[in-house]
């Protein structure tokens, strides 16, 4: 069964050049997908402001939407919220066994990144600076230590917060640009290349920092440094 591509509503707006780099990857690794675009966001604002309801109503929305299909997330934090907050949000309900199929048939950029292959990392070099989600990046450590070529600063804080968490950036914007402009400093000092991010969320919220301090800041997906060199199969 081909798996649909869950984009994140990010990345679909701001990052077009990773989505497409999201789509070499899965070609890459052989990955048959369809495309949607009846999907809408995930829901993660919602359930991270503790709307339940509206949550509830668009997640109740792409269980349609998705049906029994496998999902291949571009964003680690739209693969959280449909692996772990679709079966609570539909618990004693008669679409939690739906929501259950969705969560385990799901698969993000942490499991499709360590697929690849040896000669495909060992052709990367440089100097980067790498932001980690900080909710769940333990894998990350192994993958940019295969990358031989690669010489990595982290934030003083390695699992830090790029002021997107829980909403942040709507409930406390000044507080959530601080956060951005703290990673921003600390990449301005480590003489990196780039900003690396998991995830187009974090990406995003440090965009808007750098963007308001005025400061030209230079940022990438960890797909596109991992597929820069590589051509469609």
């Amino acid at each position: 069964m081909p798996s649909v591509l869950q984009i994140s509503c990010i990345t679909k707006h701001y990052y077009p050049e990773t989505l497409d780099n999201f789509k070499k990857l899965c070609s890459i690794l052989n990955i048959k997908y369809t495309e949607t675009n009846e999907a809408t966001c995930c829901g993660l604002p919602y359930f991270d402001r503790g709307e339940l309801k509206a949550a509830k109503t668009i997640a109740e929305y792409n269980l349609q939407v998705f049906g029994q299909n496998n999902l291949v997330c571009n964003s680690s934090k739209c693969l959280n919220c449909y692996q772990i907050q679709y079966p609570k949000v539909f618990n004693n309900t008669v679409s939690h066994n739906h929501a259950t199929h969705l969560a385990k048939n799901s698969t993000g950029i942490n499991s499709l990144l360590q697929q690849i292959s040896m000669n495909t990392l060992e052709t990367i070099s440089g100097h980067y600076f790498l932001v980690k989600d900080c909710c769940n990046a333990e894998w990350l450590g192994e993958l940019s230590g295969k990358m031989k070529n690669c010489s990595w600063t982290y934030p003083i804080l390695k699992n830090t917060c790029c002021g997107a968490a829980a909403s942040m950036a709507s409930e406390n914007t000044e507080l959530s640009r601080q956060l951005g402009k703290t990673l921003i400093s600390e990449f301005e000092k480590s003489g990196a290349i780039a900003m690396v991010f998991e995830d187009d969320i974090c990406r995003k919220q440090v965009d808007i920092a750098a963007n308001v301090s005025g400061i030209p800041v230079k940022t990438m997906n960890l797909i596109d440094l991992l597929m820069q060199n590589q051509k469609h199969q």
